[in-house]
């Protein structure tokens, strides 16, 4: 099923959303982002923003420009809203406003045993760039993907 667009809605986070991006965070990664820093990602980054059905926020996707690239920094969905195409609603947002700002190419890191990610990744015209040895805490790998946006 794939969710109707006008059903929710994106907006820039504010510091009032951390504790409910937080808690997505913990359901989404081993090695969630403490609350510290996802503030000064709040703070510092050009693409922040939270996805809402109704007023509840669901997810999260944060992205930056640098120099002529987009980086998605992390993205993640409530595990109650995932599989209805609220994650590849916001890679496409980001993906539009990183264009705008002025990127050509867009790229992320994604461990390499989450499949799920990555086929929605791939669904997105992303490709695996390259192979980024022990990138997470846990020692696992990363791919870097990479996605031309000219």
């Amino acid at each position: 099923m794939v969710i109707a667009r006008r059903r929710f809605s994106f907006r820039r986070a504010t510091m009032d959303d951390i504790k409910e991006i937080q808690e997505i965070e913990r359901m989404s990664f081993k090695y969630p982002y403490s609350t510290y820093y996802q503030k000064s990602l709040l703070i510092n980054a050009d693409i922040y923003y939270v996805i809402e059905l109704g007023n509840r926020i669901v997810g999260y996707i944060i992205a930056r420009k640098e120099n002529k690239l987009g980086h998605i920094v992390s993205i993640a969905v409530h595990p109650d809203f995932r599989g209805i195409g609220i994650g590849k609603a916001m890679m496409i947002k980001a993906e539009e406003d990183l264009k705008k700002l002025g990127c050509y190419r867009v790229y992320l890191e994604v461990r390499v045993s989450n499949d799920v990610a990555i086929n929605l990744y791939k669904s997105l015209g992303y490709r695996v760039f390259r192979v980024i040895p022990r990138y997470y805490a846990d020692g696992e790998d990363a791919y870097m993907m990479i996605k031309s946006l000219i």
